[in-house]
This record gives C-alpha cells, sequence and structure tokens, in this order.
C-alpha cells in the first residue's frame, strides 16, 4: 500500500512539473505576444484554433454528420487555411535556413551555441513552438474526427481516417526535431 501511495505521489510531481513547463512557455509566448512579436502571436493563433476544435467534442457523432456535409473543402488538413499554414511554414523554413547558413552554421551548432546567435536561436525556438502547434491541431483534429466518424471511414473529401492518423506524425519543419535527436547523440557520445 505504501509503494502504491509512492507512485501516486511521484507521478503527482511529474504532472505538477510538466504543467509548470508547459505553463511557463505558454506564459513567456503570451509576454512576447503583448510586445508585438509576430512569430508569439502566429504559435497563439494556432493554439487558438485548436482549442476550438473542442466545441465539436461536445456534439453527438449524429449532430457532427450534419456539420461535416457542409465543411466540404473547408474542413481539417484539406482547407484552404490548412494550406496556406503548410505553405507559410514552408517558406518560413526556408527563409531560416538560409539565415543560419548566412551566418555560417548547421542547426545542429546553432544549439549547441545559441547564447551566441541569440537572436537565430530565438527564431529557431519559435519556429519550434509553431510546428509544435500544428502537430497538437493535427491530433486534436484527428481525434474529433475518429471521436464522431470512426476510425474505419472516410472523411469530407474521401480520405480515410486511418490516413489522418498517419498524417498526425509529420512535421512541417523537420529539420528541428532532427536536430534535437543530433543534439542528444553528441552529447551522450561525450561531446559537451
Amino acid at each position: 500500500m505504501a509503494g502504491l501511495a509512492g507512485l501516486i505521489l511521484l507521478n503527482a510531481f511529474f504532472v505538477a512539473s510538466e504543467y509548470g513547463l508547459v505553463t511557463s512557455r505558454r506564459t513567456r509566448i503570451m509576454e512576447l505576444q503583448h510586445q508585438g512579436n509576430k512569430r508569439a502571436r502566429a504559435v497563439l493563433a494556432i493554439e487558438y484554433v485548436t482549442t476550438s476544435l473542442a466545441m465539436l467534442e461536445k456534439m453527438s457523432p449524429w449532430e457532427y454528420q450534419q456539420i461535416r456535409v457542409v465543411l466540404g473543402h473547408g474542413s481539417g488538413f484539406d482547407s484552404p487555411g490548412f494550406r496556406a499554414v503548410a505553405a507559410a511554414t514552408r517558406h518560413a523554413g526556408r527563409a531560416f535556413t538560409a539565415q543560419v547558413e548566412a551566418a555560417g552554421l548547421g542547426l545542429v551548432e546553432l544549439y549547441q551555441r545559441g547564447r551566441e546567435f541569440e537572436a537565430l536561436y530565438q527564431v529557431a525556438e519559435a519556429l519550434t513552438d509553431w510546428d509544435e502547434r500544428i502537430w497538437i491541431w493535427r491530433f486534436r483534429h484527428y481525434a474529433t474526427v475518429a471521436r464522431h466518424l470512426g476510425e474505419d471511414t472516410k472523411g469530407t473529401q474521401g480520405t480515410p481516417v486511418a490516413v489522418l492518423g498517419k498524417l498526425i506524425a509529420q512535421r512541417q519543419l523537420p529539420e528541428l526535431w532532427h536536430a534535437r535527436a543530433a543534439l542528444v547523440e553528441r552529447f551522450d557520445a561525450g561531446e559537451r
């Protein structure tokens, strides 16, 4: 019994720690947005769109069917809005890569020497926040669709719901995530 209580307390500690990290990061993004930082504003916009999906979770699957026919091309991954976000993200990624290269750096080196290149490092982190919010939106979108349609059916544009599930893992800016993996490898190899 004492072991179970210990596990519960340990779990509570980790949940509180994670909540604190997420809250502090969100607070920082809010501060930047209030200072007029457009990257922070864009990150919050994706977060607000994602949060709005929660209203669909309150609908019954039958009520959702009525909304679904109205959505057409205006929904999910097929929507003009999502396509514009994806195109803007690719454009921002190319511009960022050009800045990193112009500084004579690779992305992994930028992270290792981030404080020497603070402005560029902050752009990298803002793009990571942006990409993470897109990933969260993809997950929430998939969860909403699967909840209402099931996983063995097709979405509004004929895309199987199971395919939407596979798209969750796609990153818009995969190089940012690959760099993190490379950092782990370098650190574990003793490069400090």
